[in-house]
């Protein structure tokens, strides 16, 4: 839909709103939308109608309102009128299905875990790529790697081989044993925290054909609370 740049910034305006209402984070406002939405649409796609840059086609509004428990009316002119969504049978929960409390964590590059392990306020933009943290305890400041070589591919036991996404709390409180995500001289690392007979902490990796990490200045950018490993 081609509209002048004053009603597509209108429409955002409008659309943001709504999004509140419906207590969506605006950190990683553009990936819920994309990942609930009945139709194709890119992550770019949904970021330019939330900037106002763009306004989305007439046949997917109906869409956006229902899932927005809107209106068309109301996003395109802000009146909120009888609805014209398509009307939708309520759907009964099944009783004997168990909820999983999960939240949605942006999953960013190594290099942007090295800003995000200096930031003080640890903000991101609000249109990463989004993936599901199954995690009930995770903090609101978690956020996902995808783990890069074979330092971390056990023999034996709990192991992460290249690909995995790992899943990482700032929040949690690292402790001798955990699985850590941490900055050291070379960059940041996935490692495990241990100590030596004289007390001293160390990055040790699960594969025995590394070396393990001695840094006086090591820090640790947060803790692994779950992976993930695709077939």
């Amino acid at each position: 839909m081609v509209y002048g740049e004053d009603k597509a910034k209108e429409f955002a305006d409008r659309l943001n709103s709504i999004c509140d209402r419906n207590e969506i984070p605006v950190r990683g406002r553009a990936g819920y939308l994309k990942e609930r939405l009945p139709f194709t649409i890119s992550l770019v796609g949904v970021r330019k109608w939330l900037i106002g840059e763009s306004i989305p086609d007439t046949k997917k509004l109906a869409d956006i309102a229902t899932l927005l428990e809107s209106t068309v009316e109301e996003l395109i002119s802000g009146n909120q009128g009888d609805s014209i969504t398509p009307s939708v049978t309520p759907i009964k929960p099944d009783i004997n299905t168990i909820p999983v409390k999960a939240r949605l964590v942006p999953i960013i590059s190594w290099v942007q875990a090295g800003d995000f392990c200096s930031s003080e306020t640890q903000v991101l933009p609000y249109d990463c790529d989004m993936i599901l943290c199954p995690e009930p305890s995770a903090s609101d400041k978690t956020f996902a790697l995808r783990v890069v070589g074979d330092s971390m591919t056990a023999p034996f036991g709990r192991t992460y081989p290249e690909g995995t996404i790992i899943f990482v709390d700032p929040d949690k409180e690292p402790s001798v044993g955990k699985r850590v995500v941490a900055r050291t001289a070379k960059g940041q690392t996935f490692k495990q925290l241990a100590h030596n007979e004289f007390g001293e902490l160390y990055l040790k990796p699960l594969n025995p054909a590394h070396h393990p990490i001695f840094e006086t200045d090591i820090h640790i950018c947060g803790v692994v609370i779950g992976s993930y490993n695709p077939e």
